[in-house]
């Protein structure tokens, strides 16, 4: 979980850097009693989450990042608008 994690951390910092004209970016990773939470939000210009994931000419890191998480067991949640774009990946955790 800690290196898909990072990867998927790494990937949309460099997401963020390349697309988005962002002046902020938070990190948060937060857990719960029964969640891991990785939530990155920046200001930037935001997209249209449909049309990229619809769109035969984007990228691959959106794509890899979901898959990531999603076959290490996690959801992954995506939103945009001008101003703010939200990612999150969250993991339950299990009582030791």
């Amino acid at each position: 979980m800690a290196l898909c994690l990072f990867r998927v951390a790494q990937e949309a910092l460099r997401n963020v850097e390349r697309h988005a004209h962002a002046k902020h970016i938070d990190i948060r990773l937060d857990d719960s009693d029964d969640k891991l939470e990785l939530r990155i939000t920046d200001d930037g210009v935001g997209f249209d989450v449909k049309t990229v994931e619809l769109s035969k000419d984007r990228g691959i890191g959106l794509t890899n990042m979901r898959e990531r998480v999603e076959r290490n067991g996690g959801s992954f949640a995506l939103t945009s608008q001008p101003g703010q774009t939200a990612l999150i990946a969250s993991f339950p955790l299990v009582a030791a």
